[in-house]
Formats: C-alpha cells, structure tokens, sequence
C-alpha cells in the first residue's frame, strides 16, 4: 500500500466527520432565525450543488452512456442493457449506504481521537446465504434511532429543512432493511444483473481451475492429521510442489532467524512431526527456500525409524493423495 492509498483512507473516514458536523450545523442554523438571505447566496448555493452532483455521478453517465453505444465489455444488446440497469442500482444502493457509512466512520474517528479502542468484527454471514438478522439489529439499531430522532428534531424546526435533509434521514431510518439487502447471499445475479465480464464468460484460467476443484473433490480421504497438515505435506514431498514454493519464494540476504534455529525446528518437523511445532516455527520453515528444499531431501531419504508417524504415514499415502500435480493447492483451497 502506498502512501497515496493510505492518505486516501484517511480522509475518507476524516471527510465523514465533516460532513456529519456540516449537517449538525445546518440544522442549528435552520433552527436559528435569519435574516433574509441574498439572491447571490441563493445562486452560490445552486451553483454549488449542480458541481458537486456532476463530480458525483458525471464520470458514471459517461462510462455507462459509452457502454450502451459502443459495448466496449458486452456486445448483446441485453447485456448492455443489464448493465445500464445494474449500474442505476448499484447507485441507488450506494446512495442509500453513504450516511451510514458517514456515522461509522464519524464514530470510529471520534473514538480514535479520545483514545477509545476501535473494533473491527469479522463478517459472520451464514453457510445458505441467510441474514443474521439478530446482528443486523443490534448493529444498526442506533443508526435509525439517530434518523428517527434527527427527523423529528427537522420537523420541529422547519418543515422546509426536513425535506432538504430528508433523502438522509430517510436512509438512516431503512438501514437495517439497506444492511439486509446487501448482506445476504441471493441478489439480482440470477436475473443477469451486477455480472462482470469475467463472470459471464469466464476465462480459461478460471475454467481450468473450476474442473481441477471438481476432480479434486473425488480424491481419496486420507487420515485426519494428514488432512490437517496436507498443504505442508505437498510442499515437503512432492518435487514439483516442492519446487514451485522454492521458486515462489525470494531469496533473502538475511533472515531474521539464526540457521541453527532452522535447522533444529526442521530436525523436530522430521523426527517428531509437524504437530509438535508451532504456527510461527511452520511459517519460518516455509519461508526459507534452503530449508524447504532440504527438508524434501531428508525426508525422501531417511529410514523409516527416523522419521516421525506422521511422515510415513504421508509417504505411504503419498501416491494415493497425489492424484494430479495441482493437488496440493487445490485441496487445500477446498478444505479451507
């Protein structure tokens, strides 16, 4: 990531704080008379919104308008009309996330800036594409509150301030129904929405490595502290995983752990087996080419009463789990 890319995001999440405190500020002074305003802030005010909508949506129209007459990525005429579709919905959704998305960030900049821990959870979204709609609520709860609340403080103050601001507000009070929509697995996919190229007519990479996954489902079982540590088993035995991993690794100057270490965990990974070695003494391991490629070495040639239960069981079951040269990536894309 680049520092561009990280300034970026920083003012992302810096922009949503003013924005909000914009709008807490146009509410106070919607609440607080005036004196008449002159025709040249009117016209300042017009003038001002028409630039930030074509900044906004202008770059989009011409793409999309560029699409359905020349259909630079779909050459049917349906498709680009899915496409023109899809991208009217895309904007709706993203219009009716943007407040939402203003007060999660407006909160998390505010609890970094009095010093108070920011969590970031985990999406847990079920197997069957179903909606935890028990998360949702307590998520998004305090966002429609906010709408709630913040409407009727506008009708309060100005029926004409409410319908200003409404298009906010509106999407503050739906953000649970927003958040339901958006996280749960079905979509307008089905019907030819929201598909990329690529989706549509798959390359052949992607071809290939689909019929691989489905060959790979049909490969024997083997034990389970073999199916634990298949990937590491791959690497360690076959010569062509065990080569393509050297060849994917960079050659360091240095490395942050002595060799002796390495060799003394690549010792115990032999004769004791890779359950007694920890994450970080795995990740070492596989990240020095020397070692991975000694290790394939000791392991073909050592005696049976040097190595550890878990290597001759891999090497008796070696020929039988090794059912194609791209089963070591494959199986483990699967069983993850």
């Amino acid at each position: 990531m680049s520092r561009v890319n990280f300034l970026h995001g920083i003012l992302s999440y810096v922009s949503s704080l003013l924005w909000f405190l914009f709008l807490a500020l146009v509410t106070y002074l919607a609440a607080t008379p005036t004196a008449h305003q002159q025709p040249q802030a009117i016209l300042a005010e017009k003038i001002l919104l028409g630039v930030t909508a074509m900044l906004i949506f202008l770059p989009k129209t011409v793409i999309l308008l560029d699409e359905v007459i020349t259909g630079r990525m779909f050459k049917p005429l349906k498709l680009r009309f899915l496409t023109f579709v899809s991208s009217l919905l895309d904007t709706i959704v993203f219009t009716l996330m943007a407040p939402v998305l203003m007060v999660f960030h407006s909160r998390f900049v505010i609890y970094t800036l009095i010093g108070k821990s920011v969590s970031w959870v985990t999406q847990r979204r079920k197997i069957d594409g179903g909606i935890n709609w028990s998360e949702i609520l307590l998520t998004f709860a305090s966002v429609t509150l906010l709408g709630l609340g913040w409407a009727a403080l506008g009708w309060f103050v100005s029926k004409a301030f409410l319908i200003w601001i409404s298009p906010i507000l509106f999407s503050l009070v739906i953000s649970i129904l927003v958040a339901a929509l958006v996280s749960g697995g079905r979509s307008g996919r089905r019907l030819g929405f929201f598909l990329t190229p690529e989706e549509h007519e798959p390359p052949t990479v992607l071809k290939t490595m689909q019929q691989n996954l489905e060959e790979i489902k049909d490969r024997i079982q083997l034990p389970p502290e073999l199916e634990r540590h298949y990937g590491l088993m791959q690497v360690c035995l076959d010569p062509y995983v065990n080569g393509l991993h050297v060849s994917l690794l960079r050659r360091r100057r240095t490395i942050d752990v002595s060799r002796s270490y390495l060799d003394e965990i690549g010792h115990r990974l032999i004769t004791q087996g890779p359950q007694t070695l920890s994450a970080q003494e795995l990740k070492a391991l596989m990240h020095d080419t020397d070692t991975v490629t000694n290790l394939h070495y000791r392991l073909w040639s050592a005696a049976d009463h040097e190595l550890a239960s878990f290597w001759s069981t891999a090497i008796r079951q070696y020929n039988l789990a090794s059912t194609s040269p791209f089963a070591h990536t494959l199986a483990k894309q699967e069983l993850a």
